[in-house]
C-alpha cells in the first residue's frame, strides 16, 4: 500500500478522515484485475493539507479516460536545483487505495523542495473508466508525458517513486522514458508473485487470466528487465519482514541493476507503509537524499566487494570489504542475503572509516551483499552504531515492544507423549504478563496524538481477555482504555504492515466500551453510560451489527433496558 518534517508533525496535517469521506470500493470487473486491484472512490484527505498551492489535473490516458492528479509546485528549490530548474517527483501508488494515502510522501518530497505529481490510475479515485491492470503502464507514461508537455520538465529532470505494485511502473517509466531518477519500495518479480499467490494449480477462469496477464503486462513491467535498462541511479527499499511481497523481489532486482543501485533492506519492518514510521527520519532523510545526489550526478555510498564460499551444506562465508567515499567515519549497515524462497536478510551495524574489512558466516546461500551509511545513528560501544529515532518512533517501539509481550504469551508450547512439540493458541493472557504490560505503559499525555489510540486497543484487549482477574481489575482496565482513545474515532487513521486503517474501528474495543457502559448504569451514572454507547457504535466496524440507534441510547435509563445487546457484545473478539 510514510518525516523530514517527522512523521509526528505530518501527521498533524496529514491525511484525516470524517463520516462523510470515508473511501468506498470501487468497482472492478475483469476476473484478473479483480484478485490483484483493490481501488477506492473518495478521498480521506484533500490536497490543501499539504499545501495551498496544490492543483488538481485531469489528464487523458492512451485509452482518452481522464486520470485525476494532484500536482504541488515547489515552495522552495531542492539544494541541488538551486542552480538549475527544478526537480519533479512523480509518484506511482501500490495496488490499494487512490492517490490520498500517497500524501505522506508527498509531505516527505514536496518539504525537501521537489515539485510532485501524484495520480490516480484508471478507476482508481476521481479517474475516469474502470480499473485494469491492463492500463497501469499506459496511465503512469500518460502522466509523465503531461509533465514534459505541460509543465515543460526534461525527462532527466523527472525522478519516479513506486510503491508495492507501482514499483515496478515505476522501473518501466524511468527506463523508457529516461527519467533523472528512481526509487522504488517493495519491488516484486510478476511471475514469483503469481506463483505465490496462487499456486501451481489454478482454476481454469484464474489460469486464462493469469495468461492474459502474461502476455500483456508482465513483460512490459519485468523489473528484471528494465532495471538493466535504466540510464539513471536506483534507490531499492524493502522492509525485511515483509511477508508480502518479500525481499526476494528487491535482491533479484537489485542483482539485475548491478552497481547503479542503491540498496536499503530494512530491519524489523513489514510492507509498505509500516516502514514511514518504523524510522520515520531516517526513512524521509534517505529518500530524499537519494534524489539529490542522483540528480546532482554525485551518487555518495560505500563501495562493496565481497567473496563468498560455502563452508558445509547449510553454512556459507563471506568476505567483505567496504570502501567508503570520504575519510570520515561514518554508520553503515551491512546486508548479507539471498534471493531464494522468501529472501531472508542477515545485518551488521558498524562504523567504517575509509576501509572496513569483516568475514561473516550465515546459514544460507548467499547471493546478496550490499551497505547503506544511516544519516540518523548514535555510537554504541566499539565499532557499533544503533539508530537515532525521532520521538514519534522512540515511542511507536515502546508500544510495539507491549503489544510482543502481550501476544507472545497467547501461544504455549505442549509436548505431546510421542516427544512431538506443538503450539496451542488461546484468549487468555498470564495475570504476571498482564502487569508487566500494565507497568510498562506511558502516561497518555506523554504520547503523540497519533500513537494513544493503539494503547486503546491495548488496554480493550487485556479487559477482554483476562486471565483470573477479579472483576474490579477488568473495569480498570477499561477506565484506563478511556484515556487513551481519539478525541474524534472518525479523524484517526493508522498506518500498518501492508495496509492503511482510516478511521479508528475496533470489534474488542467496541465490546469494552460496552461493558464499561453497562457498569456505568449499575451506579445510575445515566448519562455517561449513553456518552459510552455512544462510542462503542461510532467504533464498531461496518461487518459488525448493532441495535443501538441514536434513539434507543437516548431512551436508555437502567441496565434492563440493554436486555437485547447489540452484536458487538456478544460476538467473540478477535
Amino acid at each position: 500500500m510514510a518525516i523530514l518534517v517527522t512523521l509526528t508533525s505530518m501527521m498533524a496535517v496529514g491525511p484525516h478522515a470524517n463520516a462523510q469521506q470515508l473511501p468506498v470500493p470501487r468497482n472492478v470487473t475483469d476476473p484478473f484485475s479483480r484478485m490483484v486491484l483493490l481501488p477506492w472512490g473518495g478521498d480521506f484527505e484533500r490536497p490543501h493539507v499539504i499545501s495551498p498551492n496544490a492543483e488538481e489535473v485531469f489528464v487523458p490516458n492512451a485509452a482518452n479516460k481522464k486520470l485525476r492528479g494532484w500536482y504541488f509546485r515547489p515552495e522552495r528549490q531542492a539544494d541541488s536545483a538551486k542552480s538549475s530548474r527544478p526537480k519533479t517527483i512523480l509518484l506511482c501508488l501500490g495496488n490499494t487505495g487512490n492517490i490520498s494515502v500517497m500524501l505522506p510522501y508527498v509531505q516527505i518530497l514536496h518539504d525537501a523542495g521537489f515539485a510532485v505529481l501524484a495520480f490516480d490510475y484508471q478507476g482508481f479515485g476521481a479517474s475516469e473508466g474502470e480499473a485494469s491492470c491492463l492500463s497501469l503502464y499506459s496511465d503512469a507514461a500518460s502522466m509523465f508525458d503531461w509533465l514534459v508537455e505541460t509543465k515543460q520538465c526534461r525527462p532527466e529532470d523527472i525522478g519516479v517513486f513506486g510503491v508495492s505494485l507501482g514499483s515496478v511502473l515505476a522501473i518501466a517509466i524511468a527506463a523508457d522514458k529516461s527519467a533523472g531518477a528512481v526509487a522504488v519500495e517493495d519491488v516484486f518479480v510478476p511471475e514469483d508473485m503469481i506463483a505465490s499467490q496462487f499456486g501451481p494449480n489454478p482454476d481454469a477462469i484464474t489460469s486464462m487470466a493469469i495468461a492474459a496477464a502474461r502476455s500483456l503486462v508482465f513483460e512490459k513491467v519485468n523489473p528484471t528487465k528494465n532495471v538493466a535498462r535504466l540510464t539513471c541511479p536506483v534507490f531499492l527499499l524493502h522492509g525485511a519482514n515483509d511477508r508480502l511481497l518479500p525481499p526476494s523481489g528487491t535482491l533479484k532486482v537489485a542483482a539485475a541493476a548491478g552497481s547503479k543501485a542503491k540498496v536499503w533492506l530494512m530491519e524489523n519492518v513489514g510492507h509498505a507503509p509500516e516502514s514511514l514510521e518504523v524510522n520515520d527520519e531516517e526513512y524521509a532523510d534517505q529518500l530524499v537524499s537519494f534524489y539529490k545526489e542522483a540528480f546532482s550526478g554525485a551518487m555518495n555510498q560505500p563501495v562493496v566487494k565481497s567473496k563468498i564460499q560455502q563452508l558445509s551444506a547449510d553454512r556459507y562465508s563471506v568476505e567483505i570489504e567496504i570502501q567508503m567515499p570520504d575519510d570520515q567515519p561514518a554508520p553503515v549497515q551491512i546486508c548479507v542475503g539471498t534471493s531464494a524462497g522468501m529472501g531472508l536478510c542477515g545485518f551488521r551495524r558498524r562504523i567504517v572509516q575509509k576501509t572496513h574489512r569483516e568475514r561473516i558466516e550465515v546459514p544460507y546461500a548467499v547471493d546478496h551483499v550490499s551497505a547503506i551509511s544511516f544519516l540518523n545513528a548514535k555510537p554504541d560501544s566499539g565499532r557499533q552504531w544503533s539508530e537515532q529515532l525521532s520521538e514519534y518512533s522512540t515511542c511507536l517501539a515502546q508500544c510495539r515492544l507491549c503489544y510482543a509481550l502481550l501476544f507472545a504469551s497467547l501461544s504455549e508450547s505442549v509436548q505431546r507423549p510421542d516427544g512431538a512439540s506443538f503450539y496451542i493458541q488461546r484468549y487468555r493472557f498470564p495475570k504476571a504478563v498482564a502487569e508487566e504490560v500494565v507497568s510498562r505503559l506511558p502516561e497518555p499525555a506523554s504520547l503523540p496524538d497519533r500513537i494513544r489510540p493503539r494503547y486503546a486497543r491495548l488496554l480493550a484487549r487485556l479487559q477482554c481477555w483476562p486471565a483470573t482477574l477479579h472483576e474490579s481489575e477488568e473495569l480498570e482496565f477499561a477506565e484506563r482504555m478511556l484515556s487513551y482513545m481519539p478525541s474524534d474515532p472518525d479523524r484517526y487513521y493508522e498506518l500498518g504492515n501492508a495496509r492503511i486503517e482510516i478511521g479508528f474501528r475496533d470489534a474488542v474495543v467496541g465490546d469494552a466500551l460496552f461493558r464499561l457502559a453497562r457498569h456505568r448504569l449499575r451506579d445510575q451514572r445515566i448519562e455517561e453510560a449513553r456518552q459510552l454507547l455512544q462510542l462503542h457504535v461510532q467504533v464498531l466496524p461496518p461487518f459488525v451489527k448493532t441495535n443501538l440507534t441514536p434513539e434507543r441510547i437516548a431512551s436508555i435509563s437502567k441496565l434492563e433496558d440493554l436486555d437485547v445487546p447489540p452484536a458487538a457484545a456478544t460476538q467473540k473478539p478477535r
